[in-house]
């Protein structure tokens, strides 16, 4: 592949005012216009506070979104909450998902709040630019695919006080960014998708625990949530260890893990209670392959005694080949 210079990144509106349904999942299907690089989802927010001014609970409006799911012909190719998407976003592209607006603090107060989420379907901050020619997503190839966006309701978003959420002034449109099948041909046999997967633990007590993980794959990086008492820690777990059969590929306490991440990725020190196990460098050639029906863990150490809720969040950045994943 190269060599190959690829057309203009175009941006398609897939479907424009989608009315949000709170506590129900909303579901759009996509267009297939060629080589897809991301999904740009805006969320449009009116409501008001009620006689007690409300407080909110850590990440307040990323709460509302309890997951979006890109599904292919059925299977699963993205899969992540509003929280983690806020985080992933950061270490994407160095900032926070962009918003327009704020949730009111104030009792008796209306208000307006977008926000634009970016979800990377090829590879999102690869060095080379023919890792993202090679993990670009060739829409036009398949029958069917579509984004499902599972929303919460205001008692995920708020922990104390009054407010509403109009819904029939909220709305949410999808756009794509991607390369016209007609201005540019990738071969199909070439190209891998980018798959991510949410894998959740509820965490209840101290010591060792381990998390199974995917098989069959090639693992770029794992981004990890620590949550308890409902809030991102730093203090719950105290080290990690990425294991393939026993051995260990990466292991790391949390605390230089996550300086390791201010250095490496610029992730802004409030960011509390995330990091990301990479493997290396930005680039493919350092991703680590792992074979089907080998045992993939994260093994982690809890230190401090869990106040409910409480849990442990991986979300992996895999790659499989395109040809594999469409036949599953």
């Amino acid at each position: 592949m190269a060599g190959v210079i690829p057309a203009i990144l175009r941006r398609k509106i897939v479907e424009k005012e989608v009315k949000i349904s709170l506590g129900r999942p909303l579901k759009i299907t996509l267009d297939r216009p060629g080589y897809v690089e991301s999904l740009i989802v805006r969320a449009h927010i009116e409501g008001s506070s009620g006689t007690t001014a409300p407080t909110y609970k850590e990440d307040d409006i990323y709460r509302l979104f309890r997951r979006f799911t890109v599904n292919v012909e059925g299977t699963a190719l993205k899969e992540l909450s509003g929280i983690d998407l806020k985080y992933i976003t950061l270490y994407n592209y160095n900032k926070y998902p962009q918003t327009i607006g704020a949730l009111p603090t104030t009792a008796d107060t209306s208000f307006t709040l977008d926000i634009v989420f970016k979800v990377p379907v090829a590879l999102a901050d690869s060095d080379n630019p023919e890792d993202i020619l090679l993990t670009l997503f060739p829409s036009h190839d398949i029958r069917v695919w579509d984004l499902t966006i599972d929303f919460g309701t205001v008692a995920d978003v708020v922990a104390s006080g009054d407010l509403t959420i109009d819904e029939s002034a909220s709305y949410v449109t999808v756009s794509m960014e991607y390369y016209d099948k007609d201005e540019i041909e990738l071969p199909l046999d070439e190209l891998m998708v980018v798959r991510t997967i949410t894998k959740e633990q509820d965490v209840v007590s101290t010591g060792e625990k381990d998390l199974d993980l995917f098989d069959g794959v090639v693992y770029r990086r794992i981004y990890l949530r620590a949550v308890n008492n409902d809030q991102r820690s730093d203090d719950l777990i105290s080290e990690y260890k990425f294991k393939v059969s026993d051995v260990i590929v990466k292991e790391s306490d949390w605390k230089t893990s996550r300086l390791q991440d201010i250095q490496e990725y610029g992730l802004e020190s409030g960011a509390v209670g995330v990091t990301m196990i990479d493997f290396g460098t930005f680039d493919l050639a350092q991703s680590i392959e792992i074979d089907k029906d080998v045992p993939v863990r994260l093994r982690y150490t809890v230190a401090t005694s869990p106040t409910q809720p409480a849990k442990i969040v991986a979300v992996p950045e895999m790659l499989i080949d395109y040809k594999v994943f469409k036949s599953r």
